[in-house]
């Protein structure tokens, strides 16, 4: 079993004893069958090679993380360990293979804030247009401290998302966690709604857990993600 940060999370829900699924390394490893790989880009990290093929998936809705603008995604830097690439204007780029497993993509650029996914086998990284993002932060009336990281969520069950969820972080979050609303940038304070969508506007770095429960019963938590500074960090925690 296994937890994949911002690309895919594995995790089980417990009644009583709740385990605790750290972020596994990259490459190799199984799928649930969700889909986020998007298979027009090149495979996955787990394939062999030099080099991998992967995306920038360009959000102009952060409450459909996987749903990718076909054009606007260009000129991105991207970053893994110490190599980097740039964008086309869908997203795609190429970037040498790292030897090492435990490591973070990023995204930055000038129409983007700035994104963070744990490296694993899926290859499609999100990235929240830069004009969404302020649209949130104003509509919401929020403001993420510039020294804090963010984490936004999708928590599903299969390819389901699951409504009704709560959500704390340790450290505990500067700003209160808020959960997918009526449109892309009005957020709600209760409990996700039909997307099982989550955003953590201010936690602070290097790393989180994220606890999440439905109703009365806790789920397992999501440890070690990574944060950094005005970053969002994006997960997806699936159980069956």
């Amino acid at each position: 079993m296994k937890a994949l940060i911002a690309g895919l999370l594995l995790l089980v829900a417990c009644d009583h004893d709740i385990e605790m699924f750290p972020v596994m390394p990259g490459g190799g490893g199984g799928s649930s069958g969700t889909g986020f790989v998007d298979a027009g880009f090149g495979g996955d990290a787990g394939d062999a090679g030099n080099t991998i093929n992967a995306r920038v998936c360009l959000l102009v809705d952060a409450r459909f993380p996987t749903t990718c603008a076909n054009t606007g995604a260009g000129n991105l830097m991207v970053s893994l360990g110490s190599f980097t690439a740039t964008t086309a204007d869908d997203g795609s780029f190429t970037i040498m293979r790292p030897t090492s497993s435990n490591l973070v993509w990023r995204v930055s650029g000038d129409s983007v804030f700035p994104s963070a996914m744990s490296f694993g086998t899926l290859t499609s990284i999100p990235a929240l247009d830069l004009a969404v993002y302020l649209e949130m932060v104003g509509a919401n009336n929020v403001t993420p401290p510039v020294e804090d990281g963010q984490i936004i969520a999708k928590v599903l069950r299969g390819t389901t998302p699951i409504s009704n969820v709560t959500a704390t972080t340790d450290p505990i979050s500067d700003v209160p966690p808020l959960y997918d609303g009526g449109d892309a940038v009005h957020w709600q304070g209760n409990a996700t709604g039909q997307l099982g969508s989550i955003w953590v506007p201010g936690v602070r770095p290097p790393s989180a857990q994220l606890n999440l429960r439905v109703g009365t019963t806790d789920l397992a938590p999501v440890v070690g993600i990574p944060l950094f500074q005005s970053t969002v960090t994006f997960v997806f925690a699936e159980f069956p």
